[in-house]
């Protein structure tokens, strides 16, 4: 029978005191923590700045910036928009929080063929199920119709801890990782697939964080030695059992404990006393640093107070222990049995003693120490391996390498470094716990409870130790113990509730206790193991014996990734995978485990069990919602479960149009835009191209003639020649793995009309103006809350096919069409961008009929008529009638031409044979706006109004009946209007020189009269360079002086600009301005940057 030494050679009496000199009570509760507590009632959370999303760049950079209410801020760039906190909670035990935002963003494009709807977000912070879920309204590409989804997960959220920051008492986490659902993808009509990388996620609130435990799987060790118990104990608490020491010998189990019984004796098999316990126990022995070993086959068990050394001896024969005390008075830091030279070993700062037994006596040798200094304290520990030399360790000194020669200890600094920079402080930065390792060599370990394994070569040499294992324990708070008859070396958790096994770099199985081995700060700790591998462990106050039950699987063959690729009009293919796995037999017990397969959608989420799949293979359908899917094998015997890496599903898919490109009409000198929607996987490429004659030509973006952005492309400062030119895209991209064939579309051929600039002032007779007022207003309206309708007349009416959607609709949005007023009259200046226009047409929204039981009154009852769109500059204001009450303001009141929205008119109209159009110019509610829609907040975005103008005679006002006429109120004179802040935009092209990464996009003037001029603009802007993203900073001020101008610039990151040599690239950026009483000026700036021309360039122009 082979030697196993106890774990715990000191107390825990030791190592928690130990620790307590330094961290103080800081440990005292960790340490007397009990097993099982009672579960954290979760905090709640209730202040945060927000969530900064953005879904997706390119979808934004598609589909518009849309439109926002409830509190949600649009900000740009990658964050996208802030979503307003609401409420949250954070659940202490496992980590996990649940952040709760409002607001709601709307994108409707093309005409509306794309209209999506997000409202009322939730990010779950979970290790095995992070994601965000919101209700989501969205337009059915097959349909046409909205569907109303409720509240589904739209992105995967991968929990990283290298994003989470705890500090100043507020948790942030930073750029989370965002994948597509497949509830997602369906919301986006499949315009992206299942797995699609979205935008990061921030979210910082007020309140405690951490890194959430990932639940979902609890996977034992490939091949990890498995347990059960076989005898278990209950001794009296008050023994106080502090180690465990097997003497195959006797095979007895010897217990030091404390009180009067000082050693006992047990049966290994029964764990019950045997024989007479030591009656006296000198000193209060084995209650002590530096604890107890033993020396096996001859049942004496060794242990030291203050100065003195006792060896404790089992008589068989009297089934009783004598006791003897050693010579010398060396006050020991830490002893140590050497069992391959029969000699105990004490060291102590400067000093190493040896005993041996010869001729029944204990002979003293006291060593010369040479070499490196031998540094101890009370932490520090002494092991001997197979070839007799010594390590020795200290939590705060380096270890050392003693070596044994005649009366000589030579001592050396051990080879590798040892220092935990993670420490929490220098006391504890170095190891403190060191142990022999099965067929020579040491493990060591820190307070931490990392793991350094040093191990000799084939002649004999120790050789520094590769990275230490992290076994995910945590901090431990017992150390490694060599365990020759299990060859593993054996750590525990601070909580002293799981012992871990190391074995060849890696956690060879785990044993987790029914009880803790300590329930107190000084209580019991002990382990030993014997000759048949069985295993002892003390346990406040209870022994148990614990046999070996076998193996746990082990995975002999891989699942490997799948690749399905769907052709042109093919739904669905088929994936298999493969996995093999076995198990060690254990005396002769079949072990072989039995295997079932487990999906998930992405690589976030928990697997779910795939219903009959218990074979060595599995065959999966595949479509295109399934790219991205991981699947995984479990293997299951009685000593666990393992299971194999999780293998990924490629579901390629050829080139396909989710939205085709439209018709496009500019005035002459304006910028035309072209835009497609392409899906399939891998992202198709696209090549836009131009008819000529009767052959279609690829455009050359290099040209300078147009700009290409992947499913853009824009014809800058059109001219009138370029009229009636067709464009195309090409989108191919190849999908089957090793192929060079590639899956080709073409996109429906459009027309550029170019018409020439309107020169001279214009009036007119007719046409049409749309606008929908709120898409949350005609929700509310029509929905369950208001449960009302809106009813056009005189004129206006409702344009099928533009519901409003939204959680207010509450499934309720039949009748909430936006609204088309007809055009009275009007007219347009060229040279001053005014622009008048009198509408035909009234609407009545009415509501909450249904509160006073037996009334048909609505308390909901607005009428507004006489709409009148005044502009000038780019700016405007839209005026109606308005009469009625509102649930805020139940009393009826009349008011003339109030100004409900301001108006944006960026640019110029598109002037066509018969009139002028403008499109998707941006409203926002203004403050006597906000008083008539009753508690819907100043300088929210109200909803684009597009509009059509035929040139014509305007039609007279109607003539009003005759009656008595009221006295008119007086009006203030008109003040001035303050002037406003100028913004010129920078040259339209900047050239960079080599080394340069700035360039200049706009300046910003702010008038001399008045007070300072805010100044806004995004942080970050994206661009595009050679097909990959980049993110340049944006450098503007916040504020300007009156009378001062500044500077807006665009700054490269290194990559970026390294990545520009010899290419072009396209910012744009909104700018706006603000001086003090004055409306804002803002201004979105374009500016083409050209990278320093590449060294082959440079070379052939010299």
């Amino acid at each position: 029978m082979s030697y196993r030494r106890s774990l715990a050679r000191r107390s825990t009496w030791h190592a928690p005191i130990a620790l307590l000199l330094a961290l103080a009570v800081a440990l005292a509760w960790a340490a007397a923590a009990p097993s099982r507590s009672a579960a954290a009632e979760p905090v709640q959370i209730t202040e945060g700045d927000g969530l900064l999303w953005g879904l997706k760049l390119s979808w934004r950079n598609y589909a518009g910036i849309g439109t926002w209410s409830d509190g949600v801020e649009h900000l740009g760039g990658v964050d996208g928009y802030r979503w307003p906190f609401r409420s949250g909670t954070y659940d202490p035990d496992t980590h996990r929080a649940e952040l709760r935002f409002g607001g709601s963003v709307r994108w409707t494009a093309h005409d509306g063929a794309l209209d999506l709807t997000l409202s009322d977000p939730r990010l779950f912070v979970d290790g095995d199920d992070g994601r965000i879920v919101a209700k989501t309204v969205s337009k059915s590409e097959s349909t046409g119709e909205l569907v109303d989804y409720g509240e589904i997960a739209i992105v995967n959220v991968a929990v990283d801890g290298d994003a989470l920051t705890v500090a100043d008492g507020k948790t942030t986490w930073s750029g989370l990782t965002t994948t597509l659902t497949g509830d997602g993808s369906r919301a986006f009509s499949r315009n992206y697939p299942t797995g699609t990388r979205m935008d990061p996620v921030s979210t910082t609130y007020t309140g405690p964080g951490g890194l959430p435990r990932a639940t979902g799987d609890d996977f034992a060790v490939e091949d990890a030695i498995a347990w059960s118990a076989a005898a278990r104990v209950t001794a009296d608490p008050a023994r106080n059992a502090y180690a465990f020491h097997y003497d195959p010998g006797d095979e007895l189990v010897h217990t030091p404990v404390g009180g009067s019984a000082g050693l006992v004796a047990l049966d290994p098999d029964t764990l019950e006393p045997v024989g007479t316990p030591l009656g006296a126990n000198p000193s209060s022995m084995f209650e002590n640093h530096p604890a107890s070993t033993s020396a096996p086959w001859t049942g004496t068990v060794f242990d030291a107070d203050g100065s003195t050394i006792y060896a404790f001896t089992w008589d068989s024969s009297t089934q009783s222990y004598s006791q003897e005390r050693l010579p010398g008075d060396l006050w020991a830091d830490a002893i140590h049995f050497d069992t391959a030279r029969s000699r105990l070993i004490a060291v102590r700062s400067g000093e190493l003693v040896s005993w041996r037994k010869v001729g029944g006596t204990w002979t003293q040798t006291t060593y010369t120490v040479t070499g490196a200094p031998l540094n101890t304290d009370a932490r520090s520990m002494v092991a001997a391996d197979a070839f007799g030399e010594l390590v020795v360790t200290s939590a705060s000194n380096r270890p050392v390498l003693v070596r044994l020669s005649g009366s000589t200890a030579t001592v050396s600094v051990l080879p590798g470094d040892y220092s935990d920079p993670g420490a929490q402080q220098e006391l504890f930065n170095q190891p403190s716990a060191v142990t022999a390792a099965p067929g020579g060599g040491f493990d060591l370990s820190n307070f931490r409870g990392q793991v350094f394994q040093v191990r000799r070569d084939r002649w004999g040499n120790l050789q520094p130790p590769g990275p230490p294992l992290e076994h995910g324990f945590g901090q431990t708070l017992t150390a490694a113990a060599d365990t020759t008859s299990l060859g593993t070396s054996i750590v525990a958790d601070f909580s002293l509730s799981t012992l871990g096994f190391v074995e060849d770099g890696r956690i060879a199985g785990t044993l987790r206790l029914d009880e803790q081995l300590g329930a107190g700060v000084i209580s019991p700790i002990g382990i030993a193991a014997g000759p048949d591998g069985s295993l002892y462990v003390n346990a406040s106050g209870t022994q148990t014996k614990y046999e070996r039950a076998g193996y746990a699987p082990r995975v002999t063959t891989q699942p490997q990734d799948a690749v399905v690729s769907l052709a042109a009009g093919v739904e669905a293919g088929q994936a298999t995978f493969t996995a093999a796995g076995g198990a060690r037999a254990w005396r002769g017990a079949d072990a072989t485990p039995a295997i079932r397969w487990q999906t998930r959608a992405g690589d976030s989420g928990r697997f779910a069990d795939i219903p009959g799949a218990t074979g060595q293979s599995v065959t999966l359908d595949a479509v295109a919602d399934d790219n991205g899917r991981q699947v995984r094998a479990v293997f299951t015997n009685a000593n666990g479960e393992v299971g194999t890496r999780a293998a990924t599903l490629t579901v390629n898919t050829a080139a396909a149009i989710a939205v085709q490109p439209s018709d496009v009409a500019v005035t002459a000198g304006q910028t035309a835009e072209i835009k497609v929607m392409p899906v399939g996987n891998p992202a198709p490429q696209i090549q836009w191209q131009m008819k000529t004659g009767a052959f279609w030509a690829d455009v050359d973006a290099e040209s300078g003639d147009f700009e290409v952005d992947g499913g853009f492309l824009r014809i800058p400062n059109a001219t009138a020649a370029m009229s009636g030119t067709q464009f195309r895209a090409r989108l191919r991209n190849r999908i089957t793995p090793g192929s060079e064939a590639w899956s080709t579309v073409h996109t429906r051929a459009v027309t550029l009309t170019v018409t020439a600039p309107v020169t001279t002032p214009q009036t007119f007779g007719g046409g049409h103006l749309d606008w929908g007022f709120a898409n949350r207003w005609r929700c509310y309206v029509v929905g369950g809350v208001s449960r009302g309708a809106i009813v056009p007349s005189d004129g206006a009416s409702q344009l099928p096919g533009t519901r409003a959607n939204g959680p207010l609709c509450d499934g309720r949005d039949a009748g909430s069409e936006i609204v088309r007023f007809g055009i009275r009259g009007g007219g347009y200046d060229p040279a001053t961008g005014a622009l008048e226009l009198r509408l035909r047409g009234t609407v009545r929204f009415w509501g909450h009929d249904y509160h006073v039981p037996g009334s048909t009154t609505p308390q909901l009852d607005t009428t507004f008529s006489n709409l009148r769109l005044v502009a000038a500059g780019g700016r405007g204001t839209l005026y109606a009638d308005v009469a009625g009450a509102t649930m805020d303001a139940p009393i009826p009141v009349a008011r003339t031409q109030v100004p409900l929205v301001t108006v944006s008119l960026p640019g110029d109209p598109i002037a066509r044979a018969g009139g002028l159009d403008w499109s998707g110019l941006e409203t926002t509610l203004t403050a006597e706006g906000s008083a008539v829609f009753g508690n819907y907040p100043a300088g929210e975005p109200f909803d684009p109004i597009s509009l059509s103008a035929d040139y014509g005679t305007p039609e007279p006002d109607p003539q009003p009946q005759p009656g008595p006429q009221p006295q008119p109120e007086p009006q203030p004179q008109p003040r001035a209007p303050a002037a406003r802040a100028t913004i010129v935009a920078g040259r339209a092209r900047a050239a960079l020189k080599r080394g340069q990464r700035v360039a200049l996009a706009a300046r910003v003037r702010c008038p001399a009269r008045g007070g300072a001029c805010a100044v806004k603009a995004p942080k970050r802007v994206a661009l595009r360079i050679a097909g990959r993203r980049h993110v340049a900073a944006v450098l503007a001020p916040r504020s300007l002086r009156a009378g001062r101008s500044a500077r807006v610039r665009v700054r490269l990151t290194r990559k970026a600009a390294a990545r520009l040599t010899g290419r072009r690239a396209i910012v744009r950026l909104r700018v706006t301005a603000t001086a003090a009483g004055a409306r804002a000026t803002t201004k979105v700036v374009k500016v083409t940057l050209r990278g320093a021309p590449s060294a082959s360039r440079a070379a052939k122009r010299r």
